[in-house]
């Protein structure tokens, strides 16, 4: 039937999105992380201020919050162009 052919087309969207969300968060977090981490190493060898590092993780975080705002926008995008 077409209802469980729109049924089972809902359910592996909504599967690979959340497999997207997932991907993207943990690649987010990891980034951070590895920012902290060799950022701090340089602030402790007196390369870096503390000031430029928490600079650095905030530009960090803008940039995985729109990443992550893009990915919603072209899921809505598909799902609007896919009712057409």
């Amino acid at each position: 039937m077409l209802l469980d052919t729109v049924y089972e087309t809902g359910r592996k969207k909504a599967f690979l999105y959340g497999i997207m969300l997932i991907i993207m968060t943990a690649f987010s977090n990891i980034l951070i992380l590895v920012i902290l981490f060799y950022g701090g190493h340089l602030v402790i060898d007196e390369e870096m201020t503390i000031g430029d590092l928490t600079s650095y993780v905030l530009y960090a975080i803008t940039l995985t919050i729109g990443f992550a705002s893009i990915a919603g926008i072209v899921n809505q995008t598909t799902s609007a162009l896919g009712i057409c």
